[in-house]
């Protein structure tokens, strides 16, 4: 594979190509956009889809049980993957599930080390790394779904709380495989490793009895995939009613709080069926707001 990088000359972005990662990356320094740090951050990120390209192997589950999840890898990347997950106690989650905020979030890093970054932004897919210096602010928007082309909501960000942010969804479309009924899940944490995993877990929580929902095999859609045998969210067979979303949701924002309540993430915005609602967030000054 050879990699691809499209430059927004000025502005401090590039877009980085590399078989299936496609990531948009903003160096900001003192002086303004980086455009210089911007095409260093897209090389850079070209090793990273090398490194966890054993991933899927090594984390395959198979219908004969799991394998023993413990940080016991050479590569660091593949270690912080298993540390999100098992942040989550969440059973059914697995290392994978984190690897593209993994990914974003290793960028944002590199940006960082260098002692002139004062913003690094790295959108995976929907999920996004972010660095902050004291007093620098960003705003990151929300969709209530992936059909939406309007943004929803919010969130203001700023480097006087935290230096790192990770902001990630989950849901039905796109690149997700769910066993929930959300549109979104989005969950806010310092570390988008864990925002990662953490979104994943909440959008498969998204469900409850009796949907009207039909199930296959996660290798049916997704031939590769690390779950094969997963049996995840194929499609509706109808519209969720509202008391159908409400107590879909419902579930979901039960799992955010306790992870919330645990300090694994900030916040959840969880949206399904024409409905949404949000948990968290007051560590977040100011807080999500309508966009």
């Amino acid at each position: 594979m050879t990699g691809q990088i499209e430059k927004f000359l000025g502005q401090g972005a590039v877009r980085a190509l590399y078989g299936p990662m496609n990531l948009f990356i903003i160096a900001e320094n003192k002086s303004g956009p980086d455009d210089s740090l911007a095409l260093e951050a897209g090389k850079f990120s070209f090793s990273l889809l090398e490194r966890v390209s054993c991933a899927p192997k090594i984390f395959k589950r198979n219908p004969m049980g799991l394998m023993d999840l413990t940080p016991q890898y050479d590569e660091p990347l593949l270690n912080d993957m298993v540390e999100a997950v098992l942040a989550t106690k969440v059973p059914d989650l697995w290392p994978m599930a984190a690897v593209a905020g993994t990914v974003a979030q290793a960028v944002v890093k590199f940006m960082a080390s260098f002692p002139e970054t004062q913003k690094a932004i790295v959108e995976n897919g929907g999920d996004v790394a972010v660095f902050l210096a004291p007093q620098k602010k960003a705003s990151i928007g929300i969709r209530l779904g992936l059909d939406r082309t309007t943004l929803s909501h919010k969130i203001e960000l700023t480097g006087d709380i935290n230096p790192f942010y990770g902001v990630c969804s989950s849901g039905l479309g796109g690149r997700s495989l769910t066993t929930g009924v959300a549109d979104t899940a989005m969950c806010l944490a310092y570390s988008c490793s864990i925002a990662d995993a953490a979104a994943t877990a909440v959008a498969n929580a998204c469900r409850t009895e009796n949907l009207p929902v039909i199930r296959k095999p996660a290798q049916f859609i997704r031939p590769q995939t690390d779950v094969p045998y997963l049996l995840v969210t194929y499609s509706l067979k109808r519209a969720l009613t509202l008391d159908e979303a409400a107590r879909a949701i419902d579930n979901a924002i039960s799992l955010a709080t306790e992870l919330i309540e645990r300090k694994v993430i900030l916040g959840a915005l969880i949206s399904a069926g024409g409905l949404y609602n949000l948990v968290g967030f007051s560590s977040v000054s100011p807080p999500v707001k309508l966009a």
